[in-house]
This record gives C-alpha cells, sequence and structure tokens, in this order.
C-alpha cells in the first residue's frame, strides 16, 4: 500500500515536471520589492543561478538581488551588463517584518536514504534503505525546523524492522556574524541514526576564492523500534577544520580537512570538487587512524524538476541529494557527519565566479 502511494506521488510530480512563467514564478518565496531591491527565497532547486537569471530578466528595473537562505540575507548581487558582482550589504535592507511560516508555503519534498555494503561473501551486496517524507517549518529568521516520516522499505543488513517512523528530526539556527562569516547550530536527531548537537562557523566570501571553516559535532545514536525508542549516551566527539581554493575558472575548489572524524578516527583528506549547472562532483582521498582510501561523491537535484500544489501547499523532490562511494572494507574511514542540508555546499551555488561562467 505504501509503495503505491509512493509512486502515484512520484509520477504525479513527472507529469508537473513543465514550468511555464507562472509556475517558476511559484518556486520562490518571501519576494519582496525594496525600491530598487528584489529580495527573494527559492527552495525548489539547488540552481540558484538559473532563478536569479530569470528574476532578472523580469524585473529590468532592480538593480540589486538579495537572496535568502532559511530567512538570512546572504549578499546584494548587482548585475553590471553580464557579469554578477557582489553590491552593498544586504544585511541593513529594511526586511519585512518576521512571522511564523510568513511569505513561505508548507513545503514537503520526497528523499531516498540507501545505503549499500559490500564484502558479505553469503550476500556480496546488502542495502538498507527507504523513502523519507520531509518538510522544513520556518519558525523565525534563521530558526529552521526539519521533520518528516521515514518509510522503509529494504533492510538486508541487520535487524531493525520496517516500520513507519520518524524521519531525522531536529532544529537548525543560522546566523551570519558580518559580511562573510556564517554560524550554524543544531540540535535533534540527524543522518546516520545519531542524535544529539552540531556546530559550524564558516567564512565564505561569495566573491572571492579562499574560505575556512570549523565544525563540531557531539552525539549519540538511536533507533525507532514499533513500540519503543532505543539510544546510547553520548560517546562520539567530532572536530574538523578546513580550508577551500575556489579557482576562477572551471567551477572547480580544492579543499583540505583535518581533525578527528567520527568514530574518534582521526587524519585528513583532500578533496577535488567541480560544479555543473545541474550536478556537483568531487573525488577525494582521505588517510586517517583507521585506514587509507579515494572515493567519490555526487550532488544533484532528484528529478523530476516539476511540483505539486498550490499558494500554500508545494509537494516535490529533494533539490539536493548527496550520494557518495568510498570503499572502505567496512572500517569507518574519515566518516563526516551529515545533516539535510550542507551549508558549505549549499553557498557554492551563490558564489559569482560561479555565475559568471
Amino acid at each position: 500500500m505504501k509503495s503505491k502511494l509512493l509512486w502515484l506521488l512520484i509520477g504525479g510530480l513527472w507529469l508537473s515536471g513543465g514550468q511555464s512563467f507562472a509556475q517558476k514564478l511559484k518556486d520562490f518565496e518571501r519576494l519582496h520589492e525594496l525600491d530598487s531591491v528584489l529580495v527573494f527565497e527559492q527552495r525548489v532547486h539547488r540552481n540558484q543561478w538559473a532563478y536569479i537569471q530569470f528574476l532578472s530578466e523580469q524585473f529590468k528595473a532592480k538593480s540589486q538581488f538579495v537572496p535568502l537562505y532559511q530567512g538570512v540575507p546572504l549578499a546584494a548581487y548587482a548585475k553590471l551588463d553580464t557579469k554578477w558582482k557582489i553590491g552593498n550589504k544586504a544585511e541593513a535592507l529594511p526586511l519585512p517584518k518576521w512571522a511564523l511560516q510568513k511569505g513561505y508555503k508548507w513545503d514537503f519534498w520526497l528523499q531516498p536514504d540507501f545505503k549499500f555494503f559490500f564484502g558479505n561473501k553469503a550476500d556480496p551486496v546488502e542495502s538498507k534503505g527507504g523513502l523519507m517524507l520531509n518538510t522544513q517549518l520556518m519558525l523565525f529568521k534563521g530558526m529552521v525546523l526539519y521533520t518528516g516520516l521515514y518509510v522503509p522499505l529494504v533492510n538486508e543488513f541487520d535487524n531493525q524492522p520496517l516500520n513507519l517512523r520518524l524521519s531525522p528530526t531536529y532544529f537548525n539556527y543560522l546566523h551570519k556574524v558580518g559580511k562573510e562569516d556564517f554560524l550554524s547550530i543544531s540540535a535533534g536527531g540527524f543522518l546516520q541514526d545519531r542524535y544529539g548537537f552540531q556546530g559550524e562557523w564558516l567564512h565564505y566570501p561569495l566573491d572571492k576564492s579562499w574560505s575556512y571553516g570549523l565544525k563540531g559535532s557531539y552525539t549519540g545514536f538511536y533507533y525507532f523500534y514499533p513500540e519503543t525508542l532505543k539510544y546510547t549516551s553520548f560517546r562520539d566527539f567530532s572536530v574538523l577544520g578546513h580550508v577551500a581554493y575556489r579557482f576562477k575558472k572551471n567551477n572547480v575548489s580544492l579543499r583540505v580537512s583535518g581533525g578527528q572524524f567520527l568514530y574518534q578516527d582521526k587524519g585528513a583528506k583532500v578533496e577535488l570538487i567541480r560544479q555543473f549547472r545541474k550536478l556537483e562532483i568531487g573525488f577525494y582521498g582521505v588517510s586517517t587512524q583507521n585506514g587509507t582510501t579515494i572515493g567519490v561523491n555526487l550532488a544533484f537535484k532528484i528529478p523530476p524538476k516539476g511540483t505539486l500544489g498550490g499558494e500554500h501547499f508545494r509537494l516535490r523532490t529533494a533539490k539536493s541529494y548527496a550520494w557518495q562511494y568510498v570503499y572502505s572494507r567496512g572500517y569507518k574511514i574519515g566518516e563526516d557527519f551529515r545533516l539535510y542540508q550542507n551549508l558549505e555546499r549549499d553557498l557554492r551555488q551563490y558564489h559569482v565566479f560561479y555565475w559568471n561562467q
């Protein structure tokens, strides 16, 4: 029954794949005009460049465009001829007074969650996963509650039953410090069956090459069963620093990080990341106390691109699905903490180097 319902939802999204002008305009939230400035937030697609191009063509009288991320103004962008640059400070804009969900749709998205395990002689490929129906409740500027339902579809790996349960549910607060620094704090139940706290400070200029940051987490494990919730005490502390350099051409970034990964695994990681309009691909090598390996990760919008809904409600697929493959022979090598959103990866979509290619 639940599989049939999921296929009906996905089929409806495929049929709504084409986007007219009116439909594309409905993807924007908190769309607000302030004299020559246009403020907006767009949560449907990961390609922010396509949407700001659309707005600049439709609102030719506007000289600056300010995208929001969880209600937080990122920067004021100005377009000179065909090139974008960072304009005046977006923080000084007199934005509309904030209220719970004001200017936002009730936004739901479908997101797969599958893990594959290799190496069992009796069953060479084992899988565990399901489909999440998630939502994002905008509480106030910067503060968001992520929650939803998890529909398990397969489990060939352990004895956790296939019972309908709560998706990873947590609060996230984002605060912009000055023009180029971001502070993110999360608390609740996360991906990878973890609960606890996570914090990140990120220095990320949206018009320069260098960026760096520091993040850490303190977590335990939790598991939903049909009649109970099982959990461990807090047992895992991680802290990682990184520095990255973005090349002005070809949308390529070189990123080096190091510290203590999950499972008390100390080491370092080197990544080479290439951005395309519809896809981000990264290759990396990691060396820690638990071993050395290489891997690849992808981030992309899950098709179809259409949405279902109206003025106050929307159903879509996840705007940015992250998939990773690494051969670790069962060892926990350089494993990192994961949330629904990835601040650094999301901010790469707003960089002027990327927009000006």
